[in-house]
């Protein structure tokens, strides 16, 4: 029974993740949009750190290695709320919405070997905005829209086992797929234009990742202190594009002319990503951790009709955490406490400017009912530049995690 109940709620908890009201950053129009780096609500709250760390009680979305200690079937699910304050040198606004974060599910086949399997569906990235202005054309007052939609989502199938002892590796299957939609309007009166850019892209890519848990014994600390290593390296692809283009006119709210232009097929080439971790941990209880992750995407050039400079992204980030205490404990120290600090340079440089991002986040998770815990995130962040747009982020984030024993027989009366 408890089984069905965690399930209805994990369902329900889903199906209420569709978007409420939707609105992202201008920056969201160029490239493939806001990139999201793989993380869960957990992560999340130490700045979605992860490569070089296993947990027995949640899955690690962000490198395949860090599954080998889970020992119960283990589902989440994530949604988040993202406010914005945008300012540039003309204006200042504010722009919310309500996103899935992503769910998945995990399933232990071999415990003492760490043979544990993971599927799920994340956000690659995110396209959502809307830009206005008048113009005069020819003595004309015209209204301009631009506006955006949709984004890349990654479907993945992942493993882990132990090579070795406190030696763990991973291997993830990625499909990245989705549509991007871009819309220009151009109202003057009593005619109107609008044009429609839809791009389709997918294709498959692969994540190796490895954790090593033997440094702390390897330069001789006691068995309390135990030091990580993680690697992760996602290998370069390219993702199938589709581009087709929309025309319509309007006179007087008529319909006049509808014409459809179809751009052809082409290829995105998605670079090769790394990226290194290391951890410290100290009684099973206390975490510091950090990561560095980096992707070369100032070789790759924009297809038909895509906007955007690319550059070099690399992303730091360092966080810390109060591990929770699992078994027969006080309530208190079922709580898990986390913070962290990142620094990410994006892929993105709009008007020679770096489009950069700066921020730090807490969290907490707790026991709700049985295995199934409720875990929260805040984060804010800064990004960009007054001379471009300035974004101020408020991100807040909320999942479940729960487990179960499946796949094992219970003891006979």
């Amino acid at each position: 029974m408890k089984i069905i109940r965690n399930k209805i709620f994990i369902l329900l908890f889903i199906v209420s993740c569709n978007n409420l009201f939707a609105a992202d950053s201008p920056y969201s129009k160029f490239g493939i949009g806001n990139i999201l780096i793989p993380q869960n609500v957990i992560s999340s709250g130490r700045a979605a750190t992860g490569i070089s760390l296993s947990s027995i009680y949640y899955s690690n979305r962000l490198n395949p290695a860090g599954l080998n200690l889970i020992g119960k079937t283990v589902f989440s699910a994530d949604a988040y709320y993202n406010g914005m304050h945008i300012q540039d040198t003309k204006a200042n606004n504010f722009l919310s919405s309500f996103k899935f974060f992503g769910f998945d599910l995990t399933i232990p086949l071999s415990t003492s070997k760490g043979i544990t399997t993971n599927l799920g569906l994340i956000p690659y990235s995110s396209v959502d905005y809307t830009i206005k202005k008048n113009v005069v054309i020819e003595n004309f007052s015209n209204e301009l829209e631009y506006k955006g939609d949709g984004g890349l989502s990654n479907a993945y199938l992942s493993a882990s086992f132990n090579l070795i002892n406190e030696l763990s590796l991973g291997l993830k299957l990625n499909y990245i797929f989705g549509n991007i939609y871009h819309q220009i309007t151009q109202n003057a009166g009593a005619s109107k234009t609008e044009i429609y850019r839809v791009t389709k892209l997918y294709n498959l890519n692969g994540t190796f990742g490895l954790i090593y848990s033997g440094l702390g014994k390897l330069i001789g600390l006691k068995e309390a202190h135990q030091i990580n290593f993680g690697f992760i390296y996602s290998n370069q692809f390219n993702l199938n594009a589709e581009v087709n283009r929309y025309f319509d006119f309007y006179f007087n709210q008529r319909l006049v002319t509808q014409d459809t232009l179809l751009m052809g097929k082409s290829k995105l080439q998605i670079p090769a990503a790394l990226g290194f971790g290391i951890s410290y941990v100290y009684n099973k209880r206390y975490l510091l951790t950090s990561d560095i992750y980096f992707q070369n995407w100032s070789s790759t050039q924009p297809i038909v009709d895509m906007d955007g400079k690319f550059k070099n992204n690399l992303r730091y980030s360092f966080g810390l955490e109060i591990i929770p205490y699992t078994g027969k404990v006080s309530q208190l120290q079922r709580f898990g406490y986390r913070a962290g600090m990142f620094y990410n340079q994006s892929y993105l440089r709009v008007n020679s400017v770096d489009i950069d991002e700066l921020g730090f986040t807490i969290g907490t998770d707790f026991p709700i009912f049985g295995d199934t815990r409720l875990a929260l995130g805040f984060e804010y962040s800064v990004r960009g530049d007054k001379k471009v747009q300035r974004d101020k982020i408020y991100k807040l984030t909320i999942g479940l995690i729960g487990t179960e024993l499946w796949f094992v027989r219970p003891e006979e009366e």
